[in-house]
């Protein structure tokens, strides 16, 4: 018997009851747990042909896709096809034009996820595995309260995911799988456990809070020594390699850290996390008071937000059409502004690493979790001193940068190659795997 009692009994509670509505996480809910998502929105019915399948050494699964985490795996899989490694890709296919694939197109194997979830055959097997084995597991689950419009998208898509990925790994016999994340994929971890494939997960975020997303891995692959002492903190027992981040190291090579505007001619980038509707009310008391300061604003999304969800604030004029900007990629916007304020935000990290001068602001003491030496303004009254310091003194701004770029080192190592350490450590680990099966099969053969 399949089961996924583990993951709904730790990870997943919270979702299956209905007491989360964090924005994120509803949009988590009903478009990742969708089992018919991904047939509902393709235009072609995409159907995988065994030609598709190629015999690879490392699988990469990217799950759940976004175009800004494409640069925690592609610069890796071009540092391992160049050392001879058959790779297999599975991306959505809107993902198949980005500009970020285009050095790798040629030397690794592409899967789509349209062409996995819209076969009719699958359809079929789903709904055979969910009614012989899953389906009193579900009523089980719905009997202790949890939500059942939530636990039946769960059990489903499950199913989904677990045939995919047995179907995957039969045709491709990976030897190792690399990808962002699979916490969302329990089906997947289930597969990849009963035929013994090791796991690889690159960090994607911070984890400030009580969990991690590393779920079922064998290595996790760290940006820095900070997060190294929270994963500890969290799970003793995970294996874990402080690499550095390669898509910041990449951000970082193209940016330009020159800071032109001066005096009071201000622009503030503020980013949203989507994280709390506590984090909401503080962004529009520090929005309301930049403008009276005279001070340009940039709100930038989160990728999970649309703009329709600040149509209160686009009535009352608290913030203009053109100044929410929800753009994929943050790091241009970065460039344009001379401070970029947060909450419970990656971004503010990253931008520090960048040079730029950031402001957490935790107006109602929510953030005690983070500990990443980032000063936290706690009032507007300090944020305000904040502002005309830096209005009336460039070198006070100076400081603040320069005390924000040494912290930083510890948020994101950087004195060597992230991309690099993380495919030499994949390639170590495959040719231990193969000593290893040469000696048993030596054994076997009585030498």
């Amino acid at each position: 018997m399949i089961t996924i009692n583990e993951f709904l009994d730790n990870y997943f509670e919270r979702f299956l009851t209905g007491k989360d509505k964090i924005p994120f996480k509803d949009k988590v809910i009903n478009q990742i747990y969708n089992p018919l998502y991904y047939m509902k929105n393709s235009k072609f019915n995409f159907h995988l042909k065994k030609n598709f399948y190629k015999k690879s050494d490392i699988l990469v699964p990217f799950f759940s896709y976004r175009s800004d985490h494409e640069l925690l795996i592609y610069p890796v899989l071009k540092e391992l096809s160049q050392r001879g490694f058959n790779i297999t890709l599975i991306i959505p296919r809107n993902a198949c034009n980005s500009i970020n694939l285009i050095p790798l197109k040629d030397s690794i194997n592409i899967i789509t996820f349209e062409s996995l979830y819209s076969s009719r055959f699958l359809y079929l097997k789903v709904q055979k595995m969910y009614e012989n084995e899953l389906k009193k597991q579900e009523e089980e689950y719905i009997k202790k309260g949890f939500n059942k419009f939530y636990i039946k998208k769960t059990f489903l898509k499950y199913a989904y995911d677990y045939l995919i990925a047995q179907e995957v790994i039969k045709e491709l016999k990976p030897q190792l799988v690399y990808s962002i994340q699979l916490v969302l994929n329990p089906g997947w971890l289930t597969v990849l456990k009963e035929n013994k494939i090791k796991l690889h997960l690159i960090q994607h975020g911070f984890f400030n809070g009580n969990e991690h997303d590393f779920i079922g891995c064998d290595l996790v692959y760290l940006w820095g020594d900070y997060h190294k002492s929270r994963l500890k903190l969290l799970d003793n027992n995970l294996k874990s390699l402080v690499v550095g981040n390669p898509k910041m190291q990449h951000i970082k090579s193209l940016f330009n850290e020159k800071q032109e505007k001066e005096g009071k001619n201000l622009t503030a980038l503020v980013v949203s996390s989507a994280e709390s509707f506590d984090e909401l009310e503080m962004i529009e008391k520090t929005i309301k008071f930049l403008k009276h300061e005279g001070i340009s604003i940039i709100y930038k999304l989160h990728p999970s937000e649309k703009k329709r969800k600040y149509k209160k604030w686009l009535n009352e004029k608290l913030v203009l059409p053109n100044e929410i900007n929800n753009q994929k990629m943050i790091y241009p916007l970065m460039e344009e502004s001379d401070i970029v304020i947060g909450g419970y935000s990656t971004a503010v990290n990253e931008a520090a690493y960048l040079g730029k001068l950031v402001i957490r602001i935790d107006y109602t003491n929510s953030l005690n979790m983070i500990e990443d030496g980032i000063k936290k303004i706690t009032s507007l009254h300090e944020l305000k001193g904040i502002i005309k310091g830096i209005k009336e003194s460039k070198d006070k701004e100076k400081y603040l940068v320069k005390q924000n770029k040494k912290i930083s080192h510890y948020l994101f190592n950087g004195e060597f190659d992230a991309a690099t350490l993380i495919a030499k450590s994949i390639k170590d680990k495959l040719e231990m795997t193969q000593i290893k099966e040469l000696t048993q099969i030596n054994k076997m053969n009585g030498y």
